[in-house]
């Protein structure tokens, strides 16, 4: 295993780095993370300042928060800019989170609670309209950059409310706190597929899921201190499956049989294309699982346990909780499998790309169209040349081992470029 590169650290980065906890490279007068993505950046402000200055004209609108700049191709002011987004989220994006089999109560929740719960929280606020503007984003090419600008604004201005919430959980903040974890983790599989299209967005797929990851950490705690509340409230059929990942329940019918098989009874592979990629994603977790129960070493709970979460969110894929259980196979991972897999761990990226196929099965929601096949495409040169190199995490005298591992990369490679 390579060992880590030593780094030192600097605390003269810009303050939305801080913000987000991520490297900056401190170059002014704007920084590269923020060039990246369209931002605001407060290293600007000592340039503004070397300025000549008036009363009569300010530098900036006061109608302009600091760190949010409009570009000229949307025409708005601050304000009608916002109003636009909270009336396209309670009309269209929020919509798109409710699933046929929710009838009107889910419409109830984006286009009623949703809206109302955000007036009450500033975070919660600002992560819709960031999700929104990515939505309009996805909507509209011909502005996407900017909107992308604008949701990557709001995006950074949020995460500072939402880690305040993290560490006050309170009867009154926990479902706010909930819904824009959720929020927080569709922006980043959109941002994720997105990038693929958007020259702006030079993006890790597989960096920004384990800093998510950690951003989420705390998800947890609002899940122990607080499931009583959540199950009481407004929100608890939308949520629910976050609470089944929680106590790592599996949706089954008395009879032992999986609603996902019940599900796709009704879907011939011949005739229906995701049945026969949803069926080949099944067999190749059993496949890696029956693999790693073989193996001896350090790791093997951890990448046991992480294949099985996978495997019990995907027999439950097919039910009326439609892609709520895919998204929460990241909040069930254990820290040390994000550990592994910024390490590029073969066995945990094996894994991972699994997941990423699974999100290429719900490429038919707006925000996770390029996102499952950027994984994969992110994974594949380390797994190349991983299995070049015979990787000391697969034992080269394991035929079994070496054919796996060689058929998962070609299985997932073709996953994503056939289907």
């Amino acid at each position: 295993m390579p060992c880590r590169r030593s780094h030192s650290k600097s605390r003269n980065g810009c303050k939305q780095c801080k913000k987000r906890k991520v490297k900056c490279n401190e170059e002014h007068p704007k920084c590269k993370p923020c060039t990246k993505r369209g931002i605001w950046c407060s290293f600007q402000e000592s340039s503004l300042d070397d300025r000549p200055s008036a009363s009569s004209t300010p530098l900036r609108s006061p109608d302009f928060p600091d760190d949010i700049e409009i570009p000229p191709d949307i025409s708005l002011t601050v304000r009608t800019l916002e109003l636009k987004l909270f009336h396209h989220f309670s009309t269209v994006t929020g919509t798109t989170l409710v699933h046929k089999d929710d009838g009107p109560r889910g419409l109830y929740h984006f286009q009623v609670l949703t809206p109302n719960l955000a007036l009450q929280h500033q975070f919660l606020l600002e992560t819709l309209m960031a999700l929104t503007a990515l939505h309009l984003a996805h909507l509209d090419p011909t502005t996407r950059d900017s909107w992308i600008r604008i949701a990557m604004t709001y995006h950074d201005r949020a995460l500072v409310g939402f880690n305040e919430a993290l560490a006050n959980i309170t009867p009154s903040n926990c479902e706010a706190a909930t819904l824009s974890s959720i929020f927080v983790l569709i922006i980043t599989i959109a941002v994720m597929g997105m990038s693929r299209r958007n020259d702006t967005l030079e993006l890790d797929a597989v960096s920004e899921v384990v800093g998510l990851r950690k951003l989420l950490q705390g998800v947890e705690i609002i899940l122990v201190q607080s499931e009583n509340t959540i199950q009481n409230g407004d929100f608890r059929e939308w949520l629910q499956p976050m609470l089944d990942s929680h106590h790592h329940k599996i949706a089954v019918q008395d009879s032992g049989v999986s609603i996902a098989q019940k599900y796709w009874e009704s879907h011939p592979e011949d005739s229906h294309p995701d049945s026969r990629l949803y069926h080949s994603l099944l067999e190749s977790l059993n496949s890696l699982l029956a693999l790693i129960f073989d193996q001896s070493g350090e790791h093997k709970e951890t990448y046991q346990a992480s294949c099985q979460y996978l495997q019990e969110a995907m027999r439950t894929f097919p039910s009326h909780h439609y892609f709520g259980s895919v998204l929460t196979w990241t909040l069930r991972i254990h820290p040390t499998f994000v550990e592994l897999l910024e390490e590029k761990d073969t066995v945990a990226c094996l894994i991972f790309v699994h997941w990423g196929v699974a999100l290429h099965l719900i490429r038919d929601e707006w925000f996770a169209r390029d996102a499952g096949a950027q994984i994969v495409r992110a994974l594949l040169p380390s797994l190349d040349a991983a299995l070049g190199e015979n990787q000391e995490m697969i034992d080269p005298a394991m035929d079994d081992g070496q054919r796996e591992f060689a058929r998962v990369i070609e299985w997932a490679r073709q996953a994503v470029e056939t289907s």
